[in-house]
């Protein structure tokens, strides 16, 4: 199993006997992108959301949410909901990390895109971390917990992250 921070989600885990190692990434997008200085070069062009197969295919996504609102509240009410939730984003970005070929579902994510009003694009993924991972060449992209350690922010490189945002950071 592999994660990514993930919303904060790992901080605090810890294993009595398991050594932990983890990719410094704050979500699976990062990770498909070859990691988070990729994903905040590209969020400092384009607002985005993102998608892979495997998220279209297996994910509660963004498509069956939109998809059961019109059965909840009708097709304009859920034009106006997902407008105002999807205000700050100007695309709908496949990332190909050639694991797949993207024609096989291009013509979907098109019919996405233009039912949510989002540019759609294509774009590169890199799956360097994720190989190093599975090859068990853990290097300065992972975090290795050692047994009986609870994960932190520290761990995940994240503090330097987010005070470089102007956000404070505790850290224990």
């Amino acid at each position: 199993m592999l994660f990514g921070l993930c919303g904060n989600a790992l901080l605090g885990l810890s294993s009595p006997k398991a050594t932990l190692v983890i990719p410094k990434v704050d979500d699976c997008i990062s990770l498909f992108l070859g990691g988070n200085h990729k994903r905040r070069e590209m969020e400092n062009t384009t607002r985005a959301y993102y998608l892979t197969r495997g998220w279209l295919r297996y994910e509660n996504n963004i498509w069956q949410e939109y998809q059961r609102s019109i059965q909840i509240y009708g097709l304009e009410k859920t034009r106006r909901l997902f407008g105002v939730m999807l205000k700050h984003y100007t695309h709908l970005m496949i990332i190909d990390t050639n694991a797949y070929n993207t024609d096989t579902f291009f013509d979907e994510c098109r019919k996405i895109a233009t039912a949510l009003k989002l540019e759609l694009q294509v774009i590169p993924g890199d799956l360097t971390i994720l190989q190093k991972a599975l090859l068990r060449k853990w290097d300065k992209d992972f975090a290795i917990i050692s047994p009986g350690q609870e994960v932190t922010l520290r761990d995940m490189d994240s503090c330097k992250n987010l005070l470089s945002d102007g956000v404070s950071c505790k850290v224990s």
